[in-house]
């Protein structure tokens, strides 16, 4: 028995409604910075390089998103960290971002990365998710929400992956940034 047929049997044994509608939150896929061999402290009024890796070991950011490098633009704001961190781009090379730190602090590794202004498409259903939506169907699960949607393509891709199994839940878009 899966884990999500186990949740399910919970739910449907501690609530009063007969045939609950139940909601399956999908983790979406939000952008994140790579790995940093360590924390950087990013002080405000210096200048940061972000470039195009999944790891770094020196006091560069590595950004694993080729899109972003693509999309960027001088001026353009970048937000870290849930918007704890904020840089303005100064230049952009093909495989580099040299920004403006405006509000700095920690920077830890995985952090939350968003180009503000930019709509940088990105969803594709991992394994996982596919997976998830295939059990919802099963067990009758009628709502199924979107993490971290960027553009309405996100959630055309979604329904597309519904439709092809022929389950057509309400689809919910939650919009984090």
């Amino acid at each position: 028995i899966s884990e999500m047929q186990e949740y399910t049997k919970v739910i449907q044994k501690y609530t009063s409604v007969v045939n609950p509608e139940l909601y399956l939150d999908l983790q979406g896929n939000k952008l994140r910075i790579g790995q940093l061999e360590q924390d950087l402290q990013l002080t405000a009024g210096k200048m940061i390089t972000l470039k195009l890796r999944s790891y770094s070991s020196t006091i560069e950011v590595p950004i694993p998103h080729q899109q972003i490098f693509q999309q960027a633009a001088t001026g353009d704001h970048l937000c870290l960290q849930d918007a704890g961190i904020k840089l303005q781009i100064v230049e952009v090379q093909s495989s580099s971002i040299l920004a403006k730190i405006l509000e700095g602090g920690r920077l830890r590794s995985r952090a939350g990365i968003n180009l503000l202004g930019r709509e940088i498409p990105i969803y594709q259903p991992s394994m996982i998710q596919t997976e998830q939506v295939r059990q919802s169907q099963v067990l009758d699960i009628r709502c199924l929400a979107l993490s971290y949607v960027r553009c309405e393509r996100d959630l055309r891709v979604l329904k597309e992956l519904c439709q092809n199994i022929d389950y057509f839940p309400r689809l919910i878009a939650k919009i984090e940034h």
